[in-house]
């Protein structure tokens, strides 16, 4: 036997056996490496999609944000430059004032406020609130309600105008910002090519009828803009001209405005606006006499179920659960109306706050109840937290009696 050639044999043997060893080890390190490649890549996703999640959570915070902090103090919009009927979630996130553009964060939002209103001899504090309701679980609400606060009208420090707009029908939030953005710079306008200087002493019959027609004429400019669907969708608007001397509330629907008054070692409460529901005995002779009708909604039934509204005597429409508002132009045609309730309110010493707000709050809280609510807060100067407190009553009775959250804005004045 060659023991030379057996022996390079089996060395052979090893070397090729290592070689394949060394092969495979490669091999082994490679799949190594393309398996931590995959876990690196697979963790960089995860990494991406938690980052996506949180962009996507601070979006719906800033978004929760814009709803809940008061739209603005002067006038703001909410306001698409397209047409509604095609576009009608464009307008949500636009807002801007008569002021110009305004972003609402909250560090600039208390600046901003501060700048705006300051206590003057007869009024202590202004504050505001305007927040959506709740639909439902899962479901998307749109805020309808919105609110102006206009200092200096008439180019007078003492005079103040403000308003709360609540907004109903598909496209009820455009119509409470078209109002907001146009009905306190009009009636401005109008007051000051008058020439009326004095408001506080102006007969109430002078002013009434520039205020009626004021009203009329923005409703005619709201219903004949592209932009806006005003066939079944509307909004009330409570407003008040402050003047140091006295209050001229104008109305039209049924939010409401309410002095508290002290007297006596006695707080009691004192409407100065009417609600205009359907029910009214004037209002309904109106309708009725307009050709619709006034009854509430009937179920599958037959039975009545609700408040009463106004319908057309023919067909099922519009349901109206008021009888005064801008837009709802289908309930015009049978007796609905956009011309104002106006009153003259004489100032007291006993009159300590007034209180303008869409019926969110009006719903389950009668005036009395909101007066003894507020004159704690009143009495300790605190103004927010009388706010917070309204809508957190306000809310809770909501959830209780329907299950779901009306849009709730209260502006609240505390006098000096």
């Amino acid at each position: 036997m060659n023991y030379t050639n057996s022996s390079s044999l089996k060395r052979k043997t090893f070397d090729n056996k290592k070689e394949k060893e060394k092969e495979n080890k490669k091999e082994e390190k490679k799949e190594d490496k393309k398996e931590e490649k995959k876990e690196k890549e697979k963790e960089k996703e995860k990494e991406e999609k938690k980052e996506k999640e949180k962009e996507k959570e601070k979006e719906k915070e800033e978004e929760d944000e814009k709803e809940h902090i008061p739209h603005v103090f002067s006038v703001s919009l909410r306001q698409s430059g397209y047409k509604q009927k095609e576009y009608p979630n464009m307008a949500k996130n636009r807002l801007s004032s008569s002021q110009g553009e305004i972003i609402f964060k909250k560090d600039n939002f208390e600046k901003l406020k501060n700048n705006i209103y300051r206590e003057t001899k007869f009024v202590k504090s202004i504050e505001s609130l305007c927040k959506k309701g709740f639909a439902g679980p899962g479901i998307k609400k749109t805020n309808q309600d919105n609110f102006f606060i206009f200092n200096n009208f008439n180019n007078n420090s003492n005079y103040i105008f403000m308003g709360v707009c609540d907004g109903h029908g598909i496209f009820g939030q455009d119509i409470s910002s078209y109002l907001v953005n146009n009905l306190p710079q009009n009636l401005n306008k109008d007051i000051i090519n008058k020439n009326i200087k004095n408001l506080s002493t102006e007969k109430l019959q002078n002013l009434s009828k520039i205020l009626e027609s004021t009203f009329v004429q923005t409703n005619i400019s709201l219903n004949t803009d592209e932009r806006i669907d005003a066939t079944f969708s509307g909004s009330t608007c409570v407003t008040v001209l402050y003047t140091p001397t006295r209050l001229i509330c104008i109305n039209v629907g049924d939010s409401r405005c309410v002095m508290g008054k002290f007297s006596n070692d006695k707080w009691y409460s004192k409407n100065l606006t009417r609600d205009h529901k359907p029910s009214e005995p004037d209002e309904m002779d109106r309708i009725i006499a307009a050709g619709g009708k006034v009854e509430a909604y009937r179920d599958n039934d037959g039975n009545f179920v609700g408040p009463e509204r106004v319908w057309k005597k023919e067909g099922d429409v519009p349901g109206l659960a008021m009888s005064r508002s801008f837009g709802d132009e289908v309930a015009h045609t049978v007796g609905v109306i956009v011309n104002p309730e106006i009153d003259e309110y004489q100032l007291l010493n006993e009159d300590k706050f007034l209180i303008l707000a869409s019926d969110g709050i009006w719903e389950f809280i009668s005036s009395e109840e909101v007066v003894n609510i507020v004159k704690d807060f009143y009495l300790e100067n605190n103004i927010e937290g009388a706010l917070t407190y309204l809508y957190n009553e306000a809310s809770k009775r909501w959830i209780m009696e329907e299950e779901i959250i009306d849009d709730i804005t209260i502006i609240l004045v505390f006098l000096n």
